[in-house]
């Protein structure tokens, strides 16, 4: 007969998803994009860069696509800026 062991479990963080949200970072490059936008605002074009370093040769359409998904899940907000100068 076997032994069952207990082992406390220290919870930390309680996340909730919708089911929108979880079928947008059910895809592993949306994952990868995720944690690359956690603490850093990124363009695009960035985002590729960051990805290349682990691997993931894609076109920009590609990533264009994925942040189009977590943006509509409402996993990130989409912002335009400018590098414009103030008269």
């Amino acid at each position: 007969m076997s032994t069952l062991m207990e082992k406390p479990i220290r919870v930390n963080r309680i996340v909730t998803t919708t089911g929108q949200e979880a079928r947008a970072i059910e895809e592993p490059t949306r994952t990868k994009i995720l944690k690359i936008l956690y603490k850093n605002q990124l363009t695009a074009d960035q985002i590729l860069g960051e990805m290349k370093k682990t691997g993931y040769y894609k076109a920009l359409t590609k990533i264009r696509h994925h942040l189009d998904i977590l943006k509509i899940s409402g996993l990130i907000e989409v912002v335009k800026w400018c590098r414009c100068t103030v008269s």
